[in-house]
């Protein structure tokens, strides 16, 4: 997802962090010393805890925001943390307010948060540093300056925004890879249903060769028929009843081939169906990609495959219901035959016996 990378400031560290920090925070401040260095720079001493900032922020535009909340009251100090970053998946914003109590010795700060954790850091009138240890025991230094309420809910709107602009770049992105998907499971399944039309063609014609063999053994024994007429008219009706036996046959052969139709018919007509679909849901992908030309989706299909799909699709269907119609109208011929063969040879010994049949 193109989506704005979440960027881990003070803000979003510390959410992950405070609720498991230990009473190990690295102190950077030593009593007595003139300034204290941290990753944001030289620190002065605090002159006075009284001229101290009632509020602190810590912003990092579009990513997190941080407040800081206190009052101080010689060397102790009260308040909360709040805090609100942009989540893992940048589509909503976590916010968590955090209470603690502190001390204060020259410019050494120390807090402890509700749920027992500590940090610990230095302040100034300019400045408020808080040393923040991760998971990995590894320290860190975050930032904070004299700020208003004001300005931490404006940084909070900031990061709405982004959600906003993120939400709308995940859904245009749903659109088109949901687009996409169906152009793509499309395409597969004109080649799967050209495959197993190809895999059902065998069977029609093995059920075309079975008929033709059984009209000719019908053929055999009508001649048999004949020849009974000819020479022995006691047999001549007892054979008769073996051309019709040889009619059923044939009629078996096509029910034979009626249900082997049936699966080749279950593939044409998905093929056609899908031939139908497939334009649409190219011109519905092309459309959503209208929004976000450049978005490569993972089902993306080319203009190309497309195209290809469609031409070999119609080609293939075309031959398929050539070739179905083709065998259905010999398999008809062929019981017509058939039966046609066993009314002549019922005739046939019916009138050359003496008795009739």
């Amino acid at each position: 997802m193109t989506l704005q990378k979440q960027t881990r400031s003070v803000l979003d560290r510390a959410r992950w962090a405070l609720p498991v920090l230990v009473a190990s925070s690295l102190l950077l401040a030593a009593c007595g010393s003139s300034s204290v260095k941290g990753t944001g720079g030289t620190v002065p001493l605090a002159g006075s805890h009284t001229n101290l900032a009632a509020s602190w922020t810590s912003i990092q535009d579009g990513s997190s925001a941080a407040l800081i909340t206190w009052t101080v009251n010689g060397h102790s100090a009260s308040g909360n943390l709040t805090e609100s970053s942009l989540d893992q998946t940048g589509l909503s914003v976590d916010s968590n307010t955090y209470a603690f109590t502190g001390t204060i010795s020259g410019s050494s700060l120390t807090l402890n948060f509700s749920g027992g954790s500590t940090v610990t850091g230095s302040v100034s009138t300019s400045q408020l540093q808080l040393q923040i240890a991760d998971s990995a025991g590894t320290v860190q230094s975050f930032d904070f300056t004299p700020g208003t309420t004001g300005a931490y809910n404006a940084a909070v709107k900031s990061i709405q925004v982004v959600v906003n602009t993120n939400e709308k770049t995940s859904t245009q992105e749903g659109s088109i890879n949901n687009a996409a998907e169906s152009v793509s499971a499309d395409v597969s399944s004109i080649d799967s249903d050209i495959s197993n039309l190809k895999s059902s063609i065998p069977g029609l014609e093995s059920d075309l060769n079975s008929t033709a063999g059984d009209v000719q053994m019908t053929k055999n024994d009508a001649a048999v028929v004949t020849q009974d007429v000819n020479t022995n008219d006691n047999e001549a009706c007892g054979d008769a009843d073996s051309v019709q036996g040889d009619a059923d046959s044939v009629q078996g052969d096509m029910d034979s081939l009626q249900g082997d139709e049936q699966s080749t018919n279950y593939y044409l007509t998905s093929l056609k169906s899908v031939l139908f679909s497939l334009p649409s849901d190219w011109s519905t992908y092309q459309q959503t990609l209208t929004a976000m030309p450049n978005y490569q989706s993972q089902y993306a299909v080319s203009s190309s495959q497309e195209q290809s799909a469609l031409s070999q699709g119609a080609s293939e269907s075309s031959q398929f219901t050539a070739k179905e119609s083709q065998v259905t109208a010999s398999e008809h011929a062929l019981v017509n035959e058939a039966n046609q063969i066993a009314t002549n040879a019922q005739t046939e010994a019916n009138n050359g016996s003496s008795g009739g049949c």
